[in-house]
């Protein structure tokens, strides 16, 4: 996300939040065939890829099953994990598995560089009560998200202090413990930085090489490399860490849906945003129903709804308005919290994703 997309969501203050928990019934249908679908339709068949767990179950109630409702068609649903190398071997190949995908934003950028995504149909997916950063070429904002700092309310119960930057985070002999962070360098290579002394505003382009050099301080203490936003609450909840990175909404479905007795520090958050996308080469009926879904999803209605599930905040800015109160001091972006965070730079990922990987991978064997 640009310099000038930033500023035009600070100054606006909408906001957006997490991600959650895999159920069982939909890890079993994953695993056992590949795919969830709701009940069976008469229509045709609309597949879309997002990330599981609470996140995804959202999406099922506020989208996926009122569009199959409305529209007849046998909505499928996948979980897939941000692969890049994935989509763009379908599309390459010709073998699109998936008519809609929820990508995160570096991705997008990535994508639309790479000609692998289909334009958006603005005459089909309206934008005017959209952000104006939520509206991109090949592209259509859907939520955003902030990578904090989740901690044990056992290890650190009220009262007694906590991490409160990722220079804390980093410090283990002032709050000793086992760690987590995420198996990739996005976001990590941030908070690494952050950690180092970085100011917010000097963040990019990133120092990578000195990013790595704060990353071996820490892998000591580092006892999960965690590649699922499930995973985080589980690491806190079975105490195998004290203290990890996680997305926000997943901390928040930990807590207020099963009572596990962790919490989130706002300071220093790394907000980010997910998209619905369209992969390039879809059949003319397959793409006119994506764009059609797209369309839907991004009603002030349906993104308020997905709100009440889990804190991502609505694009549409319409859609806040119709949120409980309650719920909207857990969004990154609700002013107090967005004051303390940083926004990821998704061009500059998009640019460097592939040279970063290679080095990221060669640190993590040695």
């Amino acid at each position: 996300m640009n310099m000038n997309m930033r500023k035009r969501i600070r100054k606006n203050g909408w906001g957006l939040g997490g991600r959650s928990l895999l159920v069982l019934s939909g890890l079993l249908c994953l695993v056992l065939q590949g795919g969830c679908g709701t009940e069976e339709a008469a229509g045709p068949t609309l597949t879309i890829a997002s990330y599981g767990g609470a996140y995804q179950d959202s999406q099922r109630a506020a989208f996926f099953e009122p569009f199959q409702k409305e529209r007849n068609v046998r909505l499928v649903e996948v979980s897939h994990a941000g692969e890049y190398s994935k989509l763009k071997a379908m599309v390459e190949t010709g073998n699109l598995e998936w008519d809609v995908v929820d990508a995160e934003s570096r991705l997008v950028y990535r994508g639309a560089n790479e000609g692998i995504l289909e334009r958006i149909d603005y005459s089909v997916v309206p934008k005017d009560e959209l952000l104006p950063w939520a509206v991109h070429e090949y592209g259509v904002a859907n939520i955003v998200y902030s990578n904090i700092i989740a901690y044990s309310l056992k290890e650190f119960p009220p009262g007694k202090p906590h991490p409160a930057t990722w220079a804390e985070f980093w410090d283990v002999e002032k709050f000793p413990g086992r760690r987590g962070l995420e198996k990739r360098p996005h976001l990590t290579l941030e908070a690494a930085l952050l950690a180092d002394g970085v100011a917010p505003e000097e963040l990019y382009p990133l120092d990578v090489e000195r990013a790595f050099r704060s990353l071996d301080r820490l892998r000591p203490s580092v006892a999960v490399w965690w590649d699922a936003g499930a995973v985080p609450p589980q690491l806190l909840a079975n105490e195998e860490v004290v203290l990890t990175s996680a997305y926000n909404g997943r901390i928040w479905s930990a807590v207020h849906e099963e009572n596990i007795p962790i919490a989130v520090e706002w300071g220093q958050g790394i907000m980010d945003s997910d998209w619905w996308v369209i992969p390039r080469g879809l059949p003319e009926e397959r793409r006119r129903l994506a764009m059609e879904f797209i369309a839907f999803a991004v009603r002030a209605e349906r993104q308020a709804d997905q709100v009440r599930r889990i804190p991502y905040g609505p694009t549409n800015r319409l859609a806040l308005d119709m949120v409980p109160p309650g719920m909207k001091v857990h969004l990154p972006t609700a002013e107090e919290n967005l004051k303390r965070q940083v926004w990821l730079d998704s061009a500059w990922w998009a640019e460097n994703e592939a040279e970063v990987l290679s080095r990221w991978d060669l640190w993590r064997i040695e």
